[in-house]
């Protein structure tokens, strides 16, 4: 399973950091194909060369069967599983120049357009008209269509900035038209309240002339009540004619702001012819865009066919060969002849053991673990030494300090057991304490101080004895069995060997096997094997303890 995480590379173009793969992640199970789309240019082809090891990411991490392959270069990365197949540029076999500008333009263009668009990148015209598409650019061609791409983008953005101005320039016409019409809606409405009113008023005045001619022609009302009406009247009259002079006002406001209006109208008039224009200059422009992101698509195309081409013959990566790149080197037949003659010189070397490789890296991995091992081996043995050393002088300590112990109680037991005398045990000079071997000196009562080798058999068997109880009397044993080592013993050191083994029993479970009477009589409990009949074994038993013969 591939695993991606937070995946990032960011390149260096005219001095500003841009980010061409920003932070992807994905997986893909095994038995699943994954398929990445999107536009030109939207960092597809990265994304596969940054996973294939040929461009190193700056960010993130990629897992190949839960194996983080993130600083394997290509090489290690394809051993491991991951293959790069590059894109192989299109043939157009038989297509000429004047066709591609054709199809690249949606209409069938004439030679001189065809002319003026190859003349706006420096190429001449007459020559590549009748060029066939399978014929390539060379380095300076590929630039100069690339500055041409870049000065139409910067000229479609401002043909774009001088749009959107114009838009809002509209915006703000259309803005002040709108209240120019609410204003002139206004005043209408107002003209027309007053041509009601000044008709109200005519009406009414008709109504009272009438009234006043019915009154003239033999109505008998009082005198008061005409005057009334015609000071009425003549209220009426005067509203009439302030009501004509408003109105009239109303007319010029309403007049000036019909002119305003018609103003407001050619104004807008000219920005939508002004829109209409650069909306189709807009319409140019991407055909032209369009025209020159074919042409960018195809020498991206060609660019990767040359990457490929160095990866194949030379197993160089494009950022490797930038590199490696001479300056000096732009005499191209010279460098032709330079590449002929290094070729023969390593077909001169004969062939290539191509199992060269898998024998390095065999050996090399072989190399590691058997190093890795004696690393291990070192490590372990230097802690050995250093456990042996700590072993060694606890050891040391221990053993001096039992040492001492021992004889300073096998001199106590030594003296209760001959009734006197002297114990002592020594090592032996100039030898390593651990190593070095023990001599018993004794002096039993009334002799002289000797080695142990120089006594006699009971004396050598009492002070072993003697030996055997003081290591006893320092670590007592909870069992221990004795096999007649008192039987070079006299009946009198019998008898101490018995009192003094009797004192034992407090920490000590002893089986004794005698012949020795003095023993016997020690014992609490006394087994007695006979044969009465050959081969055939009885024991015997009685027990001693006082108590339990009660």
């Amino acid at each position: 399973m591939l695993k991606v995480e937070n995946l990032t590379f960011e390149v260096n173009e005219e001095g500003r950091k841009r980010c061409l793969v920003n932070h992807v992640s994905f997986q893909v199970a095994d038995g699943e194909m994954l398929v990445i789309t999107g536009p030109n240019g939207g960092g597809k082809s990265t994304l596969a060369k940054v996973l294939a090891g040929i461009e190193k990411a700056n960010e993130g991490q990629i897992f190949l069967d839960d194996e983080n392959i993130s600083g394997y270069d290509i090489d290690h990365r394809a051993n491991a599983g991951i293959g790069y197949a590059f894109q192989q540029p299109p043939r157009f076999k038989g297509m000429t120049v004047a066709r591609m500008l054709s199809l690249a333009a949606g209409k069938e263009l004439s030679e001189a357009e065809s002319c003026r668009l190859l003349s706006a990148v420096g190429l001449c015209s007459a020559d590549y008209l009748n060029r066939q598409m399978d014929g390539t650019l060379s380095g300076g061609e590929m630039k100069r269509l690339e500055q041409e791409n870049t000065d139409r983008n910067e000229k479609i953005e401002s043909d774009s900035a001088a749009l959107e101005q114009a838009k809002a320039d509209r915006d703000n016409a259309s803005a002040v038209l709108s209240e120019v019409q609410l204003e002139a809606a206004n005043l209408k409405q107002q003209d027309s309240f007053l041509d009601q009113n000044i008709h109200r008023l005519e009406e009414e005045k008709n109504r009272l002339l009438t009234e006043k001619m019915s009154l003239r022609d033999g109505h008998t009302d009082s005198k008061n009540e005409v005057e009334k009406r015609l000071a009425q009247i003549e209220e009426l009259k005067q509203k009439i004619e302030n009501a004509g002079k408003d109105a009239e006002t109303y007319y010029q406001e309403m007049t000036a702001a019909q002119d305003e209006k018609a103003a407001k109208n050619e104004a807008q008039k000219g920005f939508f012819e002004k829109r209409e224009a650069l909306s189709a200059r807009i319409s140019d422009l991407d055909k032209e865009l369009l025209r020159l992101q074919n042409q960018s698509d195809k020498l991206a195309e060609r660019q990767d066919a040359q990457v490929e081409y160095m990866w194949n013959e030379y197993g160089l990566t494009f950022s490797t060969a930038e590199l490696l790149r001479d300056g000096s080197l732009d005499n191209v037949a010279d460098m032709k002849r330079q590449i002929a003659e290094r070729k023969n010189a390593i077909r001169g070397l004969g062939n290539v053991n191509v199992n060269a490789i898998e024998d390095y890296k065999e050996i090399s991995e072989r190399y590691e673990f058997m190093k890795t091992q004696h690393d291990d081996l070192i490590t372990a043995q230097d802690a050995l030494y250093k456990i042996i050393e700590e072993l060694d002088i606890g050891m040391r300590k221990q053993f001096t300090e039992k040492f001492a112990m021992i004889r300073a109680e096998f001199d106590k037991v030594f003296r209760e057991l001959f009734g006197g005398g002297h114990g002592s045990l020594e090592l032996i000079e100039d030898e390593d304490i651990l190593e070095a071997g023990i001599q018993i000196i004794s002096q039993p009562p009334g002799k002289k101080l000797q080695n142990m080798m120089q006594m006699s058999g009971g004396e050598k068997a009492l002070t072993a004895i003697a030996l055997l109880f003081a290591i006893q009397n320092l670590k007592p044993s909870p069992f221990c069995l004795l096999d007649e080592i008192e039987a070079a013993l006299d009946d009198s050191n019998v008898d101490r060997y018995a009192k003094y083994l009797h004192k034992l029993t407090k920490h000590t479970q002893f089986i004794v096997i005698t012949h020795r009477r003095g023993t016997m009589v020690a014992a609490d409990r006394l087994y007695g094997i006979t044969m009465q009949e050959k081969g055939v074994s009885t024991l015997v038993s009685v027990n001693l303890i006082e108590n339990d013969l009660k």
